[in-house]
């Protein structure tokens, strides 16, 4: 995520502990549900590197992407117990906190977006790194690590594991929410607040009988207030400060379909939007401005690698949220605390990031890429050591 050109020694050692695996136990890597999609991801990530115009560009693309697809085998087979899915989610604390610690010196803070914080504050966070990343960038990488922090606080949830690290489980989970939450309102990201709402609303659904009804009426309360509002809070929403308002946004996902239906099966070649839209479709409404991904994730997935590339996508996601749902149900079932907090949790970074994903695309071909792929893999492990582990449990007694 931090060097670029440290990715081809990413996936030399992801192929090296694959080869170690097979020689250890006969299998290149456990059996995942998520495999059919992964294959074809992989297969269209090739054929992307072969149909590219530019292959010094698609190449780190596809390099990012293999090296995610690589750290979520190594997840899910390192992840095998319960122990280890607990040292798996203390990870992700520590990695919240320090992916937000990161960017008070490693975002380049825009400060005009809105008079709600001092300019003062982001005078006193120079940035102190050569390629410094965009504030939305950063705010929706940490919006997948809010909601499962917010989970575990409401599900008190503790690792199945060490009394010591239990005891200080609960106050790590309670300082990265609150580290995390104060970076994603410096960024004034609003698709980031607007998705971590989403899934506050999801958590409060599911942590109380009633919880449904609550969420119901914040929702009826919001459409109200959106209502007197008219179309300007959609506009205050979706508005951007190098995009610009909604018109031109409409205008970028129109020629972002244009491209899609032009390129459906292969599509242009992961990172280069830019140039394609450049040469084909010039943006009228904001003219001069460099655009570099849709602004859209799934849009920005088919522009990159066609339709079967988003189907394999999606199909990968939609294993993933059925995983934490059965998490959520398992938890329920054997009524463990633990695992319906990490089923749900996991359930809402799910929420966040698809929300997000409506109107930015930060987790598919940029730095922060691989990180969804560490979500992925973390529920994946978590799904196969407590379903299958409740599926004996349950046939025993019978």
């Amino acid at each position: 995520m931090l060097w670029t050109s440290l990715l081809p020694l990413a996936l030399v050692l992801g192929v090296i502990f694959c080869f170690v695996r097979w020689l250890a136990y006969g299998k290149l890597t456990v059996r995942t549900p998520a495999d059919w999609g992964n294959v074809l991801l992989l297969i269209v990530a090739v054929l992307s590197l072969w149909i590219t115009a530019l292959p010094e560009k698609t190449t780190v693309q596809v390099l990012r992407l293999l090296a995610g697809m690589a750290m979520f085998y190594a997840i899910v087979n390192w992840g095998n117990s319960k122990d280890r899915v607990g040292w798996l989610i203390v990870l992700l604390l520590i990695a919240g906190v320090g992916l937000s610690l990161s960017a008070l010196i490693g975002v380049d803070w825009v400060s005009e977006k809105a008079t709600i914080i001092p300019n003062y504050i982001y005078a006193r966070l120079p940035v102190r790194v050569s390629d410094p990343a965009h504030p939305n960038v950063m705010a929706g990488s940490l919006v997948l690590f809010a909601p499962l922090f917010l989970a575990l606080i409401l599900f008190s949830s503790k690792p199945p594991f060490g009394k010591i690290i239990q005891s200080g489980f609960y106050v790590l989970s309670i300082i990265s929410l609150i580290i995390v939450l104060s970076v994603i309102v410096l960024t004034l990201s609003r698709g980031a607040i607007l998705a971590f709402f989403l899934s506050v609303l999801l958590l409060i659904a599911m942590r109380w009988k009633w919880g449904w009804v609550t969420g119901l009426a914040i929702v009826f309360i919001v459409l109200i207030i959106a209502g007197f509002g008219g179309a300007s809070w959609l506009e205050n929403i979706l508005d951007h400060h190098t995009l610009g308002t909604l018109v031109a946004r409409l205008e970028l996902w129109s020629r972002a379909i244009s491209v899609v239906q032009l390129f459906p099966f292969t599509g242009v070649g992961m990172g280069l939007f830019k140039e394609i839209i450049g040469y084909l479709m010039p943006l009228i409404a904001v003219e001069g401005v460099e655009i570099v991904h849709a602004h859209n994730l799934f849009l920005q997935i088919a522009i990159d690698m066609g339709l079967p590339g988003l189907v394999a996508w999606i199909s990968i996601q939609i294993v993933v949220l059925t995983v934490a749902w059965n998490l959520y149900k398992t938890g329920l079932a054997c009524k463990e605390q633990w695992v319906i907090g990490l089923g749900v949790g996991l359930l809402g970074s799910c929420v966040a990031m698809i929300t997000h994903g409506m109107v930015d695309a930060v987790v598919w071909g940029l730095r922060s890429a691989p990180m969804v792929w560490v979500f992925w893999g973390v529920t994946i492990a978590a799904g196969r050591v407590y379903l299958m582990g409740y599926k004996v449990a349950k046939s025993e007694s019978v």
